[in-house]
């Protein structure tokens, strides 16, 4: 547990306005910018790509705006934006936005300097020697991909979404401004709130925990279970925001320790098959049925997750305590008002062998870390839980 090597090279930058920081931080890094962000265009409606176009041109970095980012991240528009970052002679990547954007923008970082396609990453066939610097801007408290050595990326056509894990893609600056969250809508508020929850409470079991990973996580589950309901009563409250997005980067320090679980091997093998349910959302139908598979290999853990979650567990055994973790689990995604079952987001009975076999041909590295490692027969019952 007090074993451990870790280092995090990310300047991280965070407080109220610090966004008009990306210029100066910008020119010491490139002269040319690609911003990715989604094709949306939630990031041109609220000024944020104005804001930092601005910035970055007031310090002699000019811009190429590449518009094209989806939720779970298909690697022909990674491909896309990899190959305009090298038309274009760009020489410095900025991700702004939510979790797919940033992911998205780490492997553009890559594939511009090195030899290779994005699929070539999903398979986990490039090795890179080198990045692009990059800039990270979140304007959602989820992911913490910001702070972080991974990135996720999809092949829609193959059924496939992984995780990929580089030194070279820690950003060189993140910029944290809860400012730029507050315009995210309640449903999106409470989806990546949880992404960031189950951040945490993954990387507090994983077998590859330790105590360093567990003190950001123990942060990061507080803060969620005291804020993440209050977002949703006033969604534009600066201070709940703050508090979300710190949580969010303590889950995101944590899971670059210790790495996540079973949980998101799970989602990642949902929304590789369906890949319209958002990663958040689908975390949060997982969370309850996961911590109810996995506190009996982990009751200390969950005991101590409970008291996190605000119970008193004082008069308890350690399996009570366990068992009211996990209940308190449950009641703070309820309270978080998403749906709770895959059935009602489309997901068929029909499709629990595929997404077995999804699982374990491409999330067993998620699926081992669990304190108890699921037979292929569990894991479908599992699946049939969710739904």
């Amino acid at each position: 547990m007090f074993t451990f090597v870790y280092s995090n090279p990310v300047k991280i930058i965070f407080g109220l306005k610090v966004l008009e920081r990306v210029g100066e931080e910008a020119k010491a890094l490139g002269t040319r910018a690609l911003i990715v962000v989604s094709r949306g265009g939630s990031m041109e409606r609220y000024g944020y790509l104005k804001r930092v176009i601005t910035s970055l041109e007031e310090n002699g970095v000019s811009t190429v705006v590449f518009r094209e980012v989806l939720t779970n991240p298909p690697i022909e528009v990674i491909d896309r934006g990899a190959e305009v970052a090298a038309e274009e002679k760009c020489d410095l990547i900025i991700g702004l936005g939510g979790g797919s954007s940033i992911d998205t923008a780490k492997i553009i970082s890559i594939l511009a300097v090195n030899r290779g396609s994005a699929k070539d990453i999903l398979e986990w066939k490039l090795k890179p020697k080198k990045a692009l610097p990059l800039i990270a801007i979140p304007t959602t408290h989820g992911t913490g991909t910001e702070v972080d050595r991974y990135a996720v990326l999809s092949d829609y056509k193959d059924k496939v979404k992984k995780g990929f894990a580089s030194r070279y893609i820690y950003p060189k600056v993140a910029l944290l401004d809860p400012e730029l969250t507050v315009t995210l809508p309640p449903r999106l508020s409470a989806a990546t709130t949880v992404d960031a929850l189950a951040h945490a409470l993954e990387a507090y079991v994983s077998r590859d925990t330790n105590a360093l990973a567990r003190l950001y996580a123990s942060e990061a589950i507080r803060v969620i279970a005291e804020y993440g309901p209050l977002v949703l009563c006033n969604p534009r409250d600066v201070e709940v925001r703050t508090k979300l997005l710190w949580a969010s980067m303590m889950a995101g320090f944590a899971i670059d320790i210790s790495r996540t679980a079973l949980g998101h091997a799970m989602e990642h093998a949902v929304s590789a098959l369906y890949p319209q349910i958002h990663h958040g959302e689908g975390l949060a139908v997982i969370l309850p049925v996961w911590a109810e598979y996995t506190y009996k290999a982990a009751k200390e853990a969950f005991a101590e997750i409970a008291i996190l979650l605000g119970e008193k567990t004082e008069k308890l055994s350690v399996d009570e305590a366990a068992q009211r973790g996990v209940k308190a689990l449950a009641d703070l995604i309820f309270r978080l008002r998403l749906e709770t079952s895959f059935g009602k987001m489309g997901v068929k009975e029909d499709d629990v062998e595929i997404l077995a076999d999804i699982a374990f041909k491409h999330q067993y590295y998620n699926i081992e870390k669990n304190p108890c490692v699921p037979s292929r027969e569990e894991l479908k019952r599992l699946f049939l839980k969710c739904i």
